[in-house]
């Protein structure tokens, strides 16, 4: 967890939290209100712990999906594809 020891995060405002997998790369930051709930999170998945393969955004206490990215690869033109999808 990445944060700073004695500041009043009430007293700044809105902040993060990022969480790091083992090999140091980000798989979950979570968003708060300045009053400590929390707004919503975003969580990433990677491949064998090394390429981002996708990456889901929620909101409402990271209850709700609201928007989710692909990263897929396509054979035909030999390159990855980032396919984005919107949730209501």
């Amino acid at each position: 967890v990445n944060y700073n020891d004695g500041i009043s995060y009430v007293d700044e405002g809105n902040f993060s939290v990022k969480y790091f997998n083992p090999l140091n790369r980000p798989f979950k930051i979570k968003y708060f209100f300045a009053s400590g709930e929390v707004f919503g999170c975003i969580i990433k998945n990677y491949q064998e712990e090394l390429e981002l393969i996708d990456e889901i955004w929620y909101i409402d206490d990271c209850e709700t999906k609201v928007r989710e990215l692909k990263n897929i690869y396509d054979p035909k033109t030999n390159k990855k594809i980032l396919f984005e999808t919107h949730f209501k």
